[in-house]
């Protein structure tokens, strides 16, 4: 949490991420991170952004930021890091490195259902995107 403070001095946005250099994970069988990393490759492709870990759940956002995308969110489930990525993608992105570990108590929320729900909410994304509604010089004024 304190990288991500520090990078918000410079960036609108900072995501700890598994993907960025240093970044990494633990304890994953090889199947899980090939799933999480073509999960990974095929959100940046459809929403076209270059942040190497868009569906990270971890992440800090300036208020100022927030407060002026917040009319434009439309989140669906659990993953609003998506939708600040496609409505705003001229924010100031830092990634953080950070370690992804396997869960040590519980179980996985990862079923064929949260796996449908991530693309239709790509597939939603991406006709907002393609019909303007997202909003891409929101950054613009940005403090």
């Amino acid at each position: 949490l304190p990288g991500l403070l520090r990078r918000l001095a410079t960036a609108d946005l900072a995501i700890g991420s598994r993907y960025a250099f240093r970044g990494k994970t633990c304890g994953w069988s090889i199947l899980r991170e090939v799933e999480s990393r073509a999960a990974a490759w095929l959100t940046r492709l459809v929403i076209g952004t270059l942040v190497r870990d868009p569906l990270s759940g971890c992440f800090a956002i300036r208020r100022a930021a927030f407060e002026r995308l917040a009319p434009a969110l439309h989140p669906r489930g659990w993953k609003l890091l998506l939708d600040i990525l496609a409505a705003a993608p001229n924010l100031r992105v830092a990634e953080v490195p950070m370690t992804f570990r396997a869960r040590c108590r519980g179980t996985t929320k990862m079923n064929w259902r949260v796996v449908l729900a991530w693309l239709q909410s790509l597939s939603e994304l991406r006709r907002r995107m393609r019909s303007g509604r997202s909003l891409p010089n929101l950054a613009e004024g940005i403090p």
